[in-house]
């Protein structure tokens, strides 16, 4: 996959969220990407600050925290930082690959860092970045794994699921699909489900790749599932939202829409959230799909806090009530690519062009 396509294909959970018009930040102040006090109306003071000044044709393309760290990768240079999340230095900055290789979300496995592209995977030290270990992919990829113990579990371009053991360098099991697997397996409990371009889906034993129950929808599926203890949920470009029964496949539900689902939805509270491109946000109930409220803009759903949720349009954050979808608060900020809540209750603002804020919660 072309460097341009992999950016292409992050935008769909992130660059998506930057379609609504808002209110432009101010064209004076301190420069941050939110302006002091205007995090003091949500309830924040600025913490550190960090410019990774990525260069003009580049791109932020995978941001994931992995431990104590922030890991950012930036394409197409395959520039690997590991920044700390308690004062924003950096710990390790690595190219990783070459430049003709694409790179994958990062996770963590047994203290080190696991990242792959499309035919290997490697095995970085969390401490300095140096490459520990390279393992070849039985199959070519798409996307990076989901880890679970010692397996990273793929799916492949071929259609195929495997098992990759990360001890021993080699798959596990396999399991074919009907077509292209475009979005990451999800694991829940010992189950692993996953979906391929055909609208099929699959639910697996997780350390065996056995066969538990099929699904069906009528479009590609794009966007990884989310299951909870009672459903899975599968956002398709049939237009539908799907509620499936987490035991056996069978439909709770379907909420249609007018336009292709292209990105996973978001279970929160009692709450299913769902980006629908030209609509905005659609807040379903989690037993019946049934509408609660709607949102004008496409906005990336941050998390829950309090009793409110917090969105981030790109260019605004917004504090909504969670009940009623009422705005309490909104401010502008500068172009956002993501925020990213951290256990502690703080928040890191990240922007494409590589400008990192963190904000903690005023006590």
């Amino acid at each position: 996959m072309q460097k341009l396509m992999l950016f292409v294909l992050l935008q769909v959970t992130l660059v998506t969220l930057i379609g609504c018009q808002s209110v432009p930040p101010p064209s004076s102040g301190t420069g941050h990407l939110i302006e002091p006090g205007d995090a003091l109306r949500l309830g924040y003071h600025l913490g550190p600050a960090r410019d990774l000044a990525v260069p003009s044709g580049h791109a932020i393309s995978h941001v994931a925290v992995l431990g104590d760290q922030l890991v950012v990768v930036e394409s197409p240079s395959n520039l690997v930082t590991a920044i700390s999340l308690g004062n924003g230095e950096t710990v390790w900055s690595r190219i990783i690959g070459s430049a003709a290789q694409d790179l994958y979300q990062p996770h963590s496995y047994a203290g080190s860092i696991l990242i792959n592209t499309e035919s290997e995977l490697f095995l970085l030290s969390a401490v300095n970045g140096h490459t520990q270990e390279r393992q070849q992919l039985v199959v070519a990829v798409n996307q990076g794994p989901v880890v679970t113990d010692d397996l990273a579990i793929f799916g492949s371009t071929s259609g195929l699921i495997f098992a990759h053991n990360l001890r021993v360098g080699s798959d596990d099991w396999r399991y074919q699909m009907t077509g292209e697997i475009a979005a990451t397996p999800v694991i829940y409990r010992n189950g692993v489900f996953v979906t391929d371009v055909h609208g099929k889906g699959a639910m697996l034993e997780r350390t065996t790749g056995q066969h538990l129950w099929p699904a069906r929808t009528f479009g590609r599926i794009t966007a990884p599932v989310v299951i909870d203890r009672e459903s899975v949920y599968i956002a398709c470009e049939d237009q539908s939202l799907y509620s499936l029964r987490q035991l056996d496949g069978r439909d709770r539900w379907i909420h249609r829409t007018d336009y292709s689902l292209r990105s996973s939805p978001v279970r929160i509270a009692d709450f299913v959230i769902q980006n629908v491109p030209h609509a905005g946000l659609k807040v379903l109930e989690a037993q019946t799909g049934k509408t609660v409220w709607t949102f004008a803009a496409s906005a990336q759903v941050v998390g829950e806090i309090g009793n409110r949720l917090l969105l981030n349009t790109g260019r605004n954050l917004i504090f909504v009530d969670l009940a009623t979808g009422k705005t309490r608060t909104s401010v502008p900020v500068f172009p956002l690519q993501t925020v990213i809540q951290l256990d502690d209750g703080r928040l890191v603002l990240v922007s494409a062009a590589g400008r990192l804020l963190w904000l903690e919660p005023i006590s």
